[in-house]
């Protein structure tokens, strides 16, 4: 959410695609009330309905930079994804806002970040995908981390399909955050504290309750 120290850029553009070919069995359930049923986790994300297929995952377009030329105190960060993914699947149209913000960098040790982004979590979640060291996310992640909403829990015969409701969460919010990082010796330290609605992207608030996110990290400097 913040240009390099020095940058008079107002606007970058930058994207990137991301197509791709995955493969499995497609092992079906040996027991229970869906034996015979292919394993979610042996079929292709986001559909879900194929062991074997060719998708565009991710095709994003941004757009970064200083608001005032005069200066880096204030930026911007604009992202749109057109693939084929859980984000783009739901509510209309394939094409989604994944992050819209401004970054405010006038006070020291105190960055405040105001808009849609993605939240002080966890690692995987926070690297970009462009530089990630796999194709999937780790199954704890996936699972436990990467937010589905549901209407209901699907325990209705007839009455519910038991399907997202929207897009993932994406590990994104809309909220204000405070956030830095800073060099003491050989260890750099960085902090973020984030308040908000929680309840996904391009969402507002379900519950007038707001989530508050906290993270720190130190790390040593080879």
């Amino acid at each position: 959410g913040t240009e390099p120290a020095g940058s008079r850029e107002r606007a970058k553009l930058w994207g990137f695609v991301q197509p791709e070919f995955q493969s499995t069995d497609g092992t079906p359930l040996r027991a229970g009330p869906f034996a015979g049923q292919p394993a979610n986790f042996n079929l292709i994300a986001p559909g879900l309905d194929e062991h074997t297929e060719f998708l565009i995952r991710r095709a994003r377009l941004g757009l970064r930079g200083n608001v005032l030329p005069q200066g880096d105190t204030l930026n911007y960060f604009l992202l749109l994804d057109a693939g084929d993914n859980g984000i783009t699947r739901y509510n209309g149209g394939r094409i989604k806002l994944t992050d819209a913000s401004v970054t405010l960098n006038r006070f020291p040790g105190a960055r405040i970040r105001v808009g849609q982004f993605k939240y002080p979590g966890a690692e995987e979640g926070l690297m970009a995908i462009q530089n990630y060291d796999y194709i999937n996310f780790s199954n704890a992640t996936n699972a436990l981390l990467q937010e589905r909403f549901f209407d209901s829990d699907g325990s209705v015969s007839g009455m519910d399909e038991n399907a997202p409701n929207g897009a993932v969460g994406a590990f994104r919010d809309l909220g204000v955050q405070v956030f830095d990082a800073f060099i003491v010796k050989d260890w750099e330290h960085s902090y973020a504290a984030m308040l908000g609605n929680g309840n996904g992207i391009l969402r507002g608030d379900d519950n007038d309750s707001k989530d508050v996110y906290l993270y720190w990290a130190s790390e040593r400097v080879f």
